[in-house]
């Protein structure tokens, strides 16, 4: 079964941004403190055969970026802390899975869940540390040295720095790369890191279409459409069940991104999309056809 965890949800598909000629840039202020709120959720059919195998998934999370100083090269350090992590899954057989940050040493029900239980146990302790240079990209990402070791082979990657240090300018390319004005489009990707050796990656034209007033606040919009999806998974992986090959498309999907060009930060966003195809699946020996039926929705807001 598919397995679409933290890593894979949130920011797949973004929109939003400003005027004529205009430049949107991601600022680090230093010294300062920005708290967002995150809701996401995704409901999947695998089809394998003739069976159809249902998941639902949803996370709320609150996290907040504390931004120390400006250092000698311009740059400065940013830690990601996350003081609320929720997480639910209901799977097949009625079977649920639930994770509460407010508890967060409680074990899964059912032991063959606990990997996950033990990703998001890490990733709710272990805060993260982003440096970002003086142009608004990450020029690097810190995390505990025993972080990945705790996370078991499945997740390690997601605890990867240099893995996770590409997520980051990935999910910061919604912003185009030069000065825009109304009506310019761009395209961006993301590739999403599942766990055990799967990735998702998803490209999306992106269109600025001006300013727009939010409670007297002037912010930038942009507005975002899927365009292609591919499916990857690593041959070497230890997942009973193998992805050969995939054709999967974006049938449904849009994003709106508002953007705070003076913060130089995102103000708000909402996201949906949705993937569907076939795939060729391998287990204990024997090849299966395939569908997938996937449906990813976001929502990302700054707080006051």
């Amino acid at each position: 079964m598919l397995r679409f965890t933290l890593s894979a949800l949130c920011l797949l598909v973004l929109g939003g941004v400003a005027a004529a000629d205009v430049k949107l840039q991601t600022k680090a202020l230093p010294n300062t403190k920005r708290v967002y709120q995150i809701d996401q959720k995704s409901e999947q059919v695998l089809t394998i055969g003739p069976q159809d195998i249902e998941t639902k998934t949803s996370t709320f999370i609150v996290q907040n970026q504390h931004a120390g100083p400006k250092l000698p090269d311009g740059s400065v350090e940013i830690v990601e802390k996350i003081d609320v992590l929720q997480n639910e899954i209901n799977l097949p057989g009625g079977l649920t899975f639930q994770f509460d940050s407010a508890n967060p040493d409680k074990k899964a029900d059912n032991p063959l869940l606990e990997p996950i239980a033990v990703l998001l146990r890490l990733t709710f302790k272990n805060p993260v540390t982003v440096v970002m240079d003086a142009s608004g990209k990450v020029s690097s990402v810190r995390f505990a040295e025993d972080v990945a070791s705790q996370a078991g082979e499945e997740f390690r990657s997601m605890f990867d720095p240099e893995r996770r240090k590409k997520a980051a300018n990935q999910a910061l390319s919604y912003l185009p790369a030069e000065a825009v004005k109304v009506g310019d489009t761009w395209e961006f990707s993301i590739e999403a890191d599942l766990g055990s050796g799967q990735t998702l990656t998803i490209t999306s034209k992106v269109e600025y279409k001006g300013t727009t007033d939010v409670g007297g606040k002037t912010l930038h919009r942009l507005v975002s459409t899927p365009q292609t999806v591919s499916y990857a998974m690593d041959p070497n992986t230890k997942s009973p069940l193998k992805v050969l090959e995939s054709d999967l498309k974006p049938t449904e999907g849009a994003g709106e991104y508002l953007f705070d060009a003076e913060a130089g930060e995102l103000h708000k966003s909402e996201s949906k999309v949705r993937i569907q195809g076939s795939m060729k699946m391998e287990a204990g020996g024997q090849q299966f056809p395939g569908k997938l039926d996937l449906t990813l929705t976001g929502k990302v807001a700054r707080q006051p």
